[in-house]
């Protein structure tokens, strides 16, 4: 069985791209909401105006987030198109990625999957609804995560990962001063997979604490 990334996604060199300036730039607008906190142990940004990813051809657009506003990056999150066509076979797809930085990680299951009558597989960020719990009860933490797929991956069609055409949240935690704090991004994809929108995000102040996706 072989890995996704050896095949097609690890020919997105301009993944991490992304320059630090115009990460801090966007994120500019973000404030934090803890006035309207319920509870003061967790701290929630809402991102006004939300940040849209949508990639150019054979580009990737991608965003990092500082999810504690210590001033270090934790998660990059991305959206890329790869288009290629050579001897008559074509892939064409667009897909979500998840990154973890300086020690994150992201809550992930491993999908099994065939392309073309070969088996491939790939870890994907798990799709949380509200109230799910996110803690050190969940065993797949990696630092690397496809969100969703969607194209023509060497003349199939491919639809992969859970936040097709979803408003849901990701589960990740985060290293701060040598500590692990548990936190939740809320996002949405398009079915199409051309575009993600990054909406909030919260973490729980106390360290190795869980926390309930969309709790504030």
């Amino acid at each position: 069985m072989k890995n996704l990334k050896k095949t097609l996604i690890s020919k997105k060199a301009a993944k991490y791209s992304l320059l630090a300036s115009a990460a801090i730039s966007m994120l500019a607008s973000c404030g934090k909401d803890e006035e309207d906190n319920n509870d003061p142990n967790i701290d929630e940004t809402d991102i006004s105006p939300d940040i849209s990813l949508t990639p150019a051809l054979n580009a990737t657009d991608s965003v990092d987030l500082d999810i504690n506003g210590d001033g270090v990056m934790d998660i990059s999150v991305g959206v890329y198109n790869y288009n290629y066509t050579y001897g008559g076979v074509t892939s064409d797809v667009n897909a979500g990625s998840l990154t973890g930085l300086n020690g994150a990680e992201v809550l992930t299951v491993r999908e099994d999957f065939t392309i073309g009558g070969y088996d491939y597989y790939g870890d994907f960020a798990v799709a949380l609804s509200e109230g799910n719990t996110i803690s050190s009860a969940q065993s797949v933490w990696l630092d690397d995560a496809y969100l969703s797929g969607n194209g023509v991956i060497q003349n199939n069609p491919t639809q992969l990962g859970q936040f097709l055409g979803q408003d849901k949240f990701v589960g990740v935690r985060i290293q701060a001063v040598g500590n692990t704090h548990y936190a939740w991004i809320r996002m949405s994809m398009s079915e199409d997979g051309t575009n993600v929108i990054v909406k909030e995000y919260a973490y729980h102040i106390t360290p190795n604490a869980a926390i309930t996706a969309g709790a504030k």
